[in-house]
């Protein structure tokens, strides 16, 4: 759940920088800002897969950069989705999604490089154990809800202050 969230972050970045780089793009306010990130994630998601294997010989034919027009047509679609619920988002034209496909790709490419969502998921979720945060008692249970998976399978158990079997 947290790597989503720093994934939406980093969309709705790019969504932004694309709004100020890109004239045909407006963007106003980060609730806008937000819900763009989120339905082109979505979309990112869900369609882009489908439409990734429907085109996929031309995908191979321009060396992958049909990549390019599949980005533009989502955003598009985007902007339309976005543009039956609120009128703080409009996209003019092609060349104006176009363009803005890049950037938000490029963006979206660089800040991924410094800040890798995963990791941060997988640190928050191992400072949120070390400080008990969903870690149950074992009193009043049975004993293989306490006990490690790798006892329960018979492996030895590896740890820093447990004696081995």
């Amino acid at each position: 759940m947290i790597a989503f969230v720093v994934r939406w972050l980093i969309t709705a970045a790019g969504v932004w920088v694309a709004a100020q780089w890109v004239d045909g793009i407006r963007l106003e306010g980060w609730g806008p800002t937000l819900l763009v990130a989120l339905v082109l994630g979505l979309l990112n998601a869900y369609l882009k897969p489908l439409l990734v294997f429907g085109t996929f010989p031309l995908l191979i034919m321009s060396v992958g950069l049909f990549l390019i027009v599949i980005n533009t047509a989502l955003l598009a679609l985007t902007a339309w989705f976005v543009g039956n619920f609120t009128d703080d988002f409009h996209i003019d034209g092609f060349w104006d999604a176009f363009w803005g496909s890049v950037v938000i790709s490029l963006v979206s490419f660089f800040i991924t490089r410094f800040v890798n969502p995963n990791r941060i998921a997988r640190g928050m979720s191992r400072r949120s154990r070390a400080m008990g945060v969903g870690v149950t008692e074992c009193r009043g249970v049975g004993v293989s809800a306490c006990t490690p998976p790798s006892r329960r399978l018979g492996l030895p158990w590896v740890d820093a202050g447990a004696r081995r079997e």
